[in-house]
């Protein structure tokens, strides 16, 4: 048996306590302490070739740090844990795990961050936690159950809280960087293997997380720069897909719902306040979805189910409102193209569908005020082109059959189009600048 233990004590008024209880072999403890009143607990049982630092440092001012390690039934393991100044709190749990790594930092001036690592049955896995700034009060916690390889990256300064969960997860890599104040990051992945996720919050009572199930090899990044901002990103049953959340306004909200989908690409882009992305895929393979907004209360809707190879972009900005809600269904190779710049106090609003349609184009751009659109294509090879500018203007439009074209043009102020095309090959074009004209047209 060989242990190694060493505890040192020393400062102004100091008082520290250190005990460290092994029962195993070729394990080494270091504890270092110095200031006043901090606290270093290390219990080790049936271990072999554990290794485990602390090192807490007060200085002049008063340290209330603790440090609690306890590892059970592991070998090969390594904890770290260093903490400066005043009343940081750490505690690392392993149990039944091998060749794992955990770091723990704390630093700063009157800081109270709290840091906590759990490892059950766990191999291979590392976690590395920063916690510094003047006055950081941040929590990071990390729970990790019967995997293997995961790495876990956490870096805080100021008031944050981050939280990673990882149930029967395997080669799973997750980085959060928390900058700005009060803002709140959770990753929680269970019976997933080899996702990335990346969460960054530099603004204040931002609000990001992330849920895996089942789910392998996906990728997700989250940038909050700004105030009150959301982003949700849930998978179930996924493969490679690859999620992006840009958060640079205030008051945001962006969800991505994902289920047995694969190979999808999601992006969803904000800037400006109070606007609201809800991106959803349901047996998706192959599909791309943009989502743009830059004015405010704009809200976008974009939803693809059984569909395959098919793209939705949306762009929204403006001085007033938009609203759009599309929908690409049981179909493949379709695309769905959506402007709105609005430019006054009534809603720009669109709904847009594909259900069954092959090959097909919609393409609509609404500039003014209280426009409204409303598309649908069921059809093979189909073309839709749209513009309206002005106020008021409403175009309504379906395809059905094949090589059906649709071009209309609305300007100035409420004009209505009608337009139907069923069978093959039909050509309709609308063009109308003026005010309360209107077209109808059907085709067969």
């Amino acid at each position: 048996m060989k242990i190694k233990t060493s505890v040192v004590a020393m400062g102004f008024f100091a008082l520290a306590s250190s005990s460290a209880f092994a029962v195993a072999t070729d394990n080494t403890v270091t504890v270092n302490t110095i200031g006043a009143y901090n606290s270093a607990t290390v219990n080790q049982q049936d271990t072999n070739g554990d290794t485990v630092t602390v090192s807490q440092q007060g200085g002049v001012i008063a340290a209330g740090n603790t440090a609690n390690v306890a590892e059970s039934s592991t070998s090969g393991n390594n904890v770290t844990i260093n903490q400066s100044n005043v009343l940081n709190s750490a505690s690392v749990n392993t149990s039944g795990g091998s060749k794992n790594t955990t770091n723990i930092n704390q630093s700063g001036l009157l800081t109270s961050a709290k840091a906590s690592v759990t490892q059950t049955s766990e191999v291979q896995n590392k976690v590395d936690i920063t916690q510094s700034g003047l006055l950081s009060a941040s929590t990071a916690t990390v729970n990790s159950n019967s995997g293997t390889g995961n790495a876990t990256s956490i870096n805080q300064t100021n008031i944050n809280t981050a939280s990673v969960a990882q149930n029967v997860g395997s080669d799973n890599t997750t980085g959060i960087r928390q900058s700005g104040l009060y803002n709140k990051a959770s990753v929680n992945q269970a019976s997933s293997t080899g996702n990335t996720t990346n969460i960054q919050q530099s603004g204040t009572s931002a609000n990001a997380s992330v849920n895996q199930t089942a789910s392998y090899i996906n990728t997700t990044n989250i940038a909050q720069r700004n105030a009150s901002a959301t982003a949700t990103v849930t998978q179930v049953g996924t493969l490679g897909n690859t999620t992006t959340i840009d958060q640079g306004g205030s008051n945001n909200t962006a969800n991505v719902a994902q289920t047995l989908s694969a190979l999808e690409q999601s992006s969803v882009t904000q800037g400006g306040s109070g606007n609201t992305a809800n991106v959803s895929g349901l047996l998706a393979l192959g599909g791309t979805v943009s989502v743009t907004q830059s004015g405010s209360a704009s809200t976008a809707a974009v939803a693809q189910s059984n569909e395959i190879g098919s793209s939705a972009t949306v762009s929204q900005s403006g001085s007033g409102v938009n609203t759009i809600a599309t929908l690409q269904q049981s179909g493949n190779g379709n695309e769905i193209t959506s402007t709105q710049i609005s430019t006054g106090n009534a809603v720009n609003a669109a709904t847009l569908s594909q259900v069954g349609a092959t090959n097909s184009k919609l393409d609509l751009t609404q500039n003014g005020s209280g426009h409204t659109a409303i598309a649908y294509q069921a059809g093979v090879e189909e073309t839709l082109l749209a513009s309206q500018t002005g106020t008021a203007n409403e175009l309504y439009a379906s395809q059905s059959g094949s090589n059906n074209r649709i071009s209309a043009t609305q300007s100035l102020s409420n004009n209505y189009a009608s337009i139907a095309q069923a069978g093959s090959g039909n050509v309709a074009t609308v063009s109308q600048a003026g005010s309360h004209n209107s077209a109808t047209i059907s085709q067969r």
